[in-house]
């Protein structure tokens, strides 16, 4: 008998513990597009028809983010280093569906605040709109590095991935604005237009790499 009530109470916690993650992992969110989006291609410098995808940048392998200095200086196949967590349609420079201008609302899991696969809170989120209209993420960025002027937006946003807090809804926007950080395009009053990747420079790749060598001595140091 003893040992049947402790085996009940081990299943009644796991149930409370598995139940309280999965609401506190699911984030309501709601994104925006105020601006016209404009994304050309080689074939069409006219195109206004894509996806815009929010993530980040990092390694779910050794649980790394990259540094904000790192993105802004095209790491060699910056977007190889992208962690997809959802995807939007562009059609016609809009958000397909925003009909309302309230923005396209609904909710997702972002797991824990680890940087390992799936996980995406307390992290940085970035906004990254290409030509490409696959909703797989990795058809996406081959049909866009074949058949694009690899030209991209990129905005860090102001708002980072979260789970539940007070305010249960979290605003993105496919635009610079207050503490958000417009890293690749061109944004004028009206619209954003994608702009060339760039390839890293010698002088950046030689920066991050001093600047990985000095926390690699600083960690030594520490432990």
């Amino acid at each position: 008998m003893k040992n049947n009530t402790i085996k009940l109470l081990t299943l009644a916690v796991s149930l409370v513990l598995t139940i309280g993650s999965a609401q506190a992992a699911n984030m309501s969110y709601a994104i925006y597009a105020d601006l016209e989006v404009n994304l050309p291609t080689e074939a069409s410098l006219s195109n206004q028809n894509g996806r815009v995808w929010l993530g980040n940048f990092g390694s779910d392998a050794n649980g790394t983010l990259l540094s904000l200095a790192s993105i802004q200086a095209g790491v060699p196949n910056l977007l190889n280093s992208f962690r997809p967590l959802t995807s939007f349609v562009i059609s016609g420079g809009s958000l397909l569906g925003d009909t309302t201008g309230n923005g396209l609302r609904g909710s997702y899991n972002v797991g824990s605040s680890s940087v390992s696969a799936g996980n995406f809170a307390g992290q940085d989120a970035y906004i990254l709109a290409l030509s490409s209209t696959s909703s797989v993420w990795t058809d996406a960025l081959a049909s866009w590095q074949v058949n694009g002027a690899l030209n991209a937006i990129l905005v860090r946003s102001a708002n980072n991935f979260t789970l539940a807090t007070n305010d249960p809804m979290v605003d993105f926007e496919v635009a610079a604005g207050p503490g958000a950080t417009l890293v690749f395009g061109n944004q004028t009053v009206s619209s954003i237009t994608a702009t060339t990747v760039p390839e890293p420079s010698v002088t950046a790749l030689l920066l991050i790499g001093a600047a990985g060598l000095g926390a690699l001595r600083l960690r030594r140091q520490t432990v």
